[in-house]
């Protein structure tokens, strides 16, 4: 399956919801996920969980964005 993930062209696009939504998508995706694999983790993120909190956030903007582009 392929995800278009492109809010904005250009570096902008990286920068805005690569990088800040994908770290906000990591630091709650421990508190949504749950606490998994207590091996892996580094002092209060758990790998899992805020790689996959990281996936949502960016889907979730960038449906949101382009939904409401469309609309307008």
């Amino acid at each position: 399956m392929y995800f278009k993930l492109f809010v904005v062209p250009g570096i902008w696009s990286f920068i805005v919801c690569k990088v800040i939504i994908g770290w906000i998508g990591t630091w709650l995706g421990s508190p949504v996920f749950g606490y998994w694999f207590s091996n892996l983790n580094y002092q209060n993120v758990y790998y899992i969980p805020a790689i996959l909190g990281a996936f949502a956030l960016q889907i979730l903007v960038v449906d949101v964005v382009k939904t409401l582009k469309s609309s307008s």
